[in-house]
């Protein structure tokens, strides 16, 4: 069973982010895209750049 993610935790960026890369041009533009939500959402960007987001041990 599906249940449906929290963007705003670091899993569900994560998970979100490999769910969207298809419907994408690029990496970067999902990354925008979710980091955008999330400011929305919180009043917060989870990630100040790609590269953080990108290197960011698990």
């Amino acid at each position: 069973m599906k249940t449906a993610l929290d963007i705003t935790t670091a899993i569900g960026f994560y998970e979100t982010y490999f769910n969207l890369l298809p419907y994408f041009k690029t990496q970067y533009e999902v990354f925008e895209y979710l980091n955008d939500e999330v400011e929305f959402i919180t009043g917060k960007q989870p990630y100040k750049h790609f590269n953080e987001f990108i290197n960011k041990p698990g």
